[in-house]
């Protein structure tokens, strides 16, 4: 995922220096061109020079469609925060064992802000619930609260919690919770690049995760983000 990230990244980058540095060339071809239309009779030629003119400016539209996309796309996706959760939620309803539920809170009165479906967002939450079901007992609570300053989104399961030897190091590479599959669901043996993932792309979201353990039991997940950096405003 994270290989993926940095060649979406370099492509991003790659599209911007060509919509740069082509931009002079393409504008001279359509000068040019331009000319000759209009110094050349009828004929076979001047239509070349009208069709090589329509080309230069199909080029100049699709280097701007390149540069453009990543704010378009993230545009048409705002969607308010329970629909967020919803889909976060999605692929663990109708689990026979546990149930995971999602909760949206905020002051009074309060209406609950739109965000932007932000596909590393998804990824990294999926794989925070992901990771809970296999150790929960039988309930995972996600969790959106928000007031005038944060958004916050907890994941929080009824499980074991987190061993006091690795908390602190969780999120680090290679720090795992279950080196020998120990209390989980699955027997999956984890590597410890889960969290590691997933602290990453949230963090590059600018949300500050942390992790604990519940007052009597399970394991807390928590990420902080500014409002300004994932809500969804006109």
């Amino acid at each position: 995922m994270l290989a993926r990230e940095q060649r979406v990244s370099a492509l991003g980058a790659l599209a911007a220096a060509a919509a740069h540095e082509l931009g002079t060339p393409l504008t001279t071809i359509s000068v040019v061109a331009k000319e000759l239309a209009r110094e050349t009779p009828e004929g076979p030629l001047r239509e070349d020079a009208w069709l090589l003119m329509d080309e230069a400016q199909r080029c100049r539209g699709i280097l701007k469609r390149l540069t453009d996309a990543p704010e378009e796309a993230e545009s048409i996706q705002r969607i308010s925060l329970e629909e967020f959760l919803d889909d976060v939620v999605a692929p663990y309803e109708g689990d026979p064992v546990v149930r995971v539920e999602a909760l949206v809170s905020g002051p009074p009165d309060a209406v609950a802000p739109d965000v932007w479906r932000k596909t590393e967002i998804l990824h990294a939450l999926n794989s925070i619930v992901e990771n809970a079901v296999d150790f929960a007992r039988g309930e995972i609570l996600l969790s959106a609260k928000f007031d005038s300053r944060f958004i916050t989104i907890e994941v929080q399961d009824d499980g074991p919690g987190f061993a006091s030897e690795v908390i602190d190091r969780l999120g680090d590479p290679y720090v795992t919770t279950r080196p020998g599959a120990e209390g989980s669901r699955t027997g999956h043996v984890g590597m410890g690049l889960g969290f590691f993932i997933a602290k990453t792309l949230l963090e590059r979201t600018d949300a500050v995760v942390t992790f604990r353990n519940g007052r009597r039991r399970g394991a807390i997940v928590s990420a902080r983000w500014p409002r300004a950096a994932i809500e969804a405003v006109d």
